[in-house]
């Protein structure tokens, strides 16, 4: 999962490619031709990071690949723990990342936001597929109780729900309450 917006080189590898221009020195040119990456580009990353405002080693930290590989830890922490878990609005995630001074090196508008909310949900949907499948040839079959619930998270949700695992086995939206 890339932050949103990423473009076709994500901030990750371009920040690799920047750390590894400033540990062998050079031309931008040379540098350009070594690693295809065209020159102009180049140059907005640098001058991009000379435009923020913050202290210059908070800013070589976070435009350095360590920094960005903490900084899509901490995004995806966010979504999934504060927003998805926690039942954070998108709202407050990006006044927070605001207040920080995060937005400088995260996407923090509410549509990045949701967006990368989007990707992380589909990324954990096809991750349990994946490990369901894997997991399931070893598993032994075993007798489960199934108990009727609703939520109403947007409306009225019937639920089938396994009481020892709390794991939600089915989901159906619904115009009222009975099973029917």
């Amino acid at each position: 999962m890339r932050f949103p917006g990423s473009g076709r080189l994500g901030r990750i590898e371009a920040a690799d490619l920047l750390d590894g221009f400033s540990k062998n020195g050079g031309s931008i040119r040379e540098f350009s031709r070594r690693s295809g990456v065209p020159r102009t580009t180049l140059q907005h990353w640098f001058d991009r990071a000379e435009r923020i405002d913050m202290p210059e080693s908070a800013v070589r930290f976070f435009e350095s690949g360590d920094g960005q590989r903490f900084l899509h830890r901490l995004y995806v922490a966010l979504l999934l723990e504060l927003h998805e878990r926690g039942n954070c609005s998108l709202r407050a995630l990006s006044c927070f990342l605001r207040g920080a001074g995060l937005d400088r090196f995260i996407p923090s508008s509410k549509t990045s936001l949701a967006k990368g909310c989007a990707e992380l949900e589909s990324a954990v949907v096809d991750f349990a597929a994946r490990e369901h499948d894997r997991m399931a040839a070893d598993m032994p079959a075993k007798q489960i109780t199934v108990a009727e619930d609703e939520t109403f998270p947007s409306g009225i949700c019937l639920v089938a729900i396994e009481p020892v695992s709390n794991f939600i086995l089915l989901e159906k939206m619904a115009d009222n309450r009975n099973l029917g």
